[in-house]
């Protein structure tokens, strides 16, 4: 009598198998993710184009500022000019002046100023290979302050063009200080890092060529100077005034900010 042998699964066999099997898992995982990132860009769109078409009630107002903080979140990408639209017609319609804002509304600017920040690409004159730095392995040269890090770029420049991140009032004797030190250049470009409960006050300051990252920003309108500035995953507490709002219409469009005085 004749017998048949099933001939054993070779091992190339079972790995081709177990390589199809997590393929089609990944590309699972990744549709659902897709997919809800499509959803979420929807919902957030039609929220924004919602108080754009005057539907400012308070459910319709948190809702959005829920939406975009989830958006925020995953980086989902709302194009600006959706953003910007109805970032102008909340702070507009109720007017710049006005003494009796709807706090729900006001909170709604904010939270589109942190969505914006969130998925503000860092500026792409910082990205390029990392200077070497003894003892730090960063991109960046590194100095240590309270709950903060300074990053400086290889680049130097002189003095008068350099980055600046300082108060008006101390502005002049630190640059005296810096040329009496010897120094006559300073580095091109500065990235401020915060950590836990890292603010800045942004009145009477003088940025030029600076980004800050994970910071929480405060302003009051008065009179400050921003040159080249980039805000990164920053999050905002603005008293609401025309220059605040002026401020904030240019930090949704996800470029460096410019502001004088």
């Amino acid at each position: 009598m004749k017998r048949s042998w099933a001939s054993p699964a070779s091992p190339s066999s079972g790995l081709r198998k177990n390589t199809i099997i997590i393929s089609l898992a990944a590309l699972g995982i990744f549709s659902i993710g897709r997919a809800a990132l499509i959803i979420q860009d929807r919902l957030v769109t039609r929220s924004l184009e919602r108080i754009s078409g005057n539907r400012n009630s308070e459910p319709d107002l948190a809702k959005t500022s829920a939406l975009l903080k989830l958006a925020s979140n995953s980086g989902v990408q709302i194009p600006p000019s959706i953003l910007s639209l109805a970032y102008h017609h909340l702070v507009f319609t109720f007017g710049a002046t006005n003494t009796s804002p709807t706090p729900v509304a006001w909170e709604t600017t904010k939270s589109m100023l942190d969505y914006s920040s969130a998925v503000t690409p860092l500026p792409s004159r910082w990205i390029g290979p990392a200077p070497e730095v003894p003892g730090y392995k960063g991109l960046f040269g590194l100095t240590e302050m309270t709950n903060v890090r300074v990053f400086g770029s290889q680049k130097r420049v002189p003095l008068d063009v350099a980055s600046r991140f300082t108060t008006f009032s101390a502005e002049e004797e630190i640059v005296e200080l810096l040329r009496s030190r010897g120094y006559s250049t300073w580095p091109e470009f500065e990235m401020i890092v915060g950590g836990d409960g890292s603010n800045i006050v942004l009145d009477k300051m003088h940025l030029r060529n600076v980004v800050l990252k994970h910071m929480h920003v405060v302003y009051g309108g008065d009179v400050t100077v921003l040159e080249n500035v980039t805000f990164i995953d920053c999050t905002f507490d603005f008293v609401r005034t025309e220059r605040a709002i002026e401020l904030g219409d240019l930090i949704i469009k996800r470029e460096a900010v410019t502001l004088g005085p």
